[in-house]
C-alpha cells in the first residue's frame, strides 16, 4: 500500500515523452525489446510544455507500448478523450470509465495482453531501406491455435549500420 496525494499540477504530455523518448529509447532500435508503459491518470494536464500531438507522435515512434487505466472519468470527458489516444499504439488499450473496485480487473486484463504479445523480427532485404511494408503473418498449417492480430501488420525498413 502506498499514499498518493491528489493537487497540484499535471504535466502528462511531458511524462509521456519523457517516459517514451527518455527512459526507454533503444541503444539498438533492432533488438527486439518490449516496452510497455501502464498509465493511471484521469487524462488531464494542465502543466506541460508538450502538446498531445507531440506526445502521441513520440508514443507511435518509440514503439512503446502504452496501456491506459482511467478511474471515474465521464465518457465524454476530455481525460477520456487523450487516454484513448495516447493508448492508440499497435498492441496498446484504454481502460476508462472505471470504478475503484474495476481497476484490478483491468490489470488483469493488460496482463493477459501483455502475455499474449509477440515481437517478430527479420532482416529485410537492403534494397528496402526506408520503405513501408505490408506484412502477412500466418499460422502454422495444423497449428493448435487462432492468430490473431490486434493491429494492422507493416513495417518500415531501417538502414543498417
Amino acid at each position: 500500500s502506498f499514499n498518493v496525494q491528489v493537487g497540484g499540477g499535471t504535466a502528462l504530455y511531458d511524462a509521456i515523452v519523457m517516459a517514451c523518448h527518455d527512459r526507454m529509447a533503444l541503444s539498438d532500435p533492432r533488438a527486439p525489446t518490449r516496452r510497455i508503459v501502464v498509465l493511471l491518470s484521469d487524462g488531464e494536464d494542465n502543466a506541460s510544455r508538450n502538446r498531445l500531438a507531440m506526445a502521441e507522435d513520440i508514443v507511435a515512434s518509440s514503439g512503446v507500448v502504452i496501456f491506459s487505466i482511467g478511474t471515474e472519468i465521464s465518457d465524454r470527458s476530455r481525460g477520456k478523450r487523450v487516454l484513448d489516444a495516447i493508448s492508440k499504439t499497435p498492441g496498446g488499450a484504454a481502460f476508462t470509465d472505471l470504478s475503484s473496485s474495476e481497476v484490478s480487473k483491468a490489470f488483469a486484463q493488460i496482463r493477459e495482453l501483455m502475455d499474449s504479445m509477440y515481437q517478430v523480427s527479420f532482416p529485410p532485404p537492403s534494397s528496402s531501406k526506408g520503405r513501408v511494408h505490408a506484412l502477412e503473418i500466418k499460422a502454422a498449417k495444423g497449428a493448435q491455435f487462432e492468430l490473431l492480430t490486434r493491429e494492422k501488420v507493416s513495417f518500415k525498413a531501417m538502414a543498417s549500420n
